[in-house]
């Protein structure tokens, strides 16, 4: 729900407001911020951001000056990587940095697109912080676990029994475990 809502408004936005031709990189910054960041979402928000923004300009410039091709490819991505380490980035830093200059070089529309595309980037990654902490703030790896822990956990415990009574050929331990499971 969260990254369907994110990147619906990550793309209204980029294209409604800012009048983005190609407005690609709203939700699909949207979508990389609520799926990675789960659990720490305003430093992981931050860091997918700059990764994006690095890329970009990284791209951009390289891809203005050499153009495009497999090692030019290679080259960008390096760089893009390298800039982001040197600014202290993190995986998620360099992953978004290296696939954004990647994405810039490739998705068509000529090189002088890393300014719309950055403004879609932070479109998107602020959309996906207003879903995740405004709109719809729901840790959804700790829903999930509140709404089927319980089941997980008797299913595990009567597969323990029932591993425990068949290793010792208790059969009658085995349907107890087997009935309970059934049962609950």
């Amino acid at each position: 729900m969260q990254a369907g809502l994110a990147a619906g408004l990550a793309w209204f936005v980029a294209d409604t407001v800012l009048d983005n031709a190609q407005p690609l990189f709203a939700p699909a910054v949207a979508i990389g911020v609520i799926a990675g960041a789960i659990g720490h979402r305003l430093r992981r928000s931050g860091e997918l951001i700059a990764g994006v923004v690095v890329g970009a300009f990284v791209g951009h410039w390289l891809i203005r000056l050499t153009g495009t091709g497999p090692a030019r490819t290679g080259l960008v991505v390096a760089l893009a990587i390298s800039v982001a380490v040197l600014f202290r980035g993190g995986g998620a830093t360099m992953a978004q940095a290296g696939s954004t200059a990647v994405l810039l070089g490739l998705v068509t529309g000529g090189p002088d697109l890393a300014v719309p595309r950055t403004a879609s980037a932070l479109v998107g990654g602020v959309a996906a912080l207003a879903v995740a902490l405004l709109i719809l703030p729901l840790n959804p790896l700790r829903v999930v676990r509140r709404a089927a822990g319980p089941t997980a956990n008797l299913f595990a415990d009567q597969l323990t029994a029932a591993a425990q009574a068949l290793t010792s050929r208790d059969l009658t331990r085995a349907d107890e475990a087997f009935r309970a499971f059934a049962a609950g």
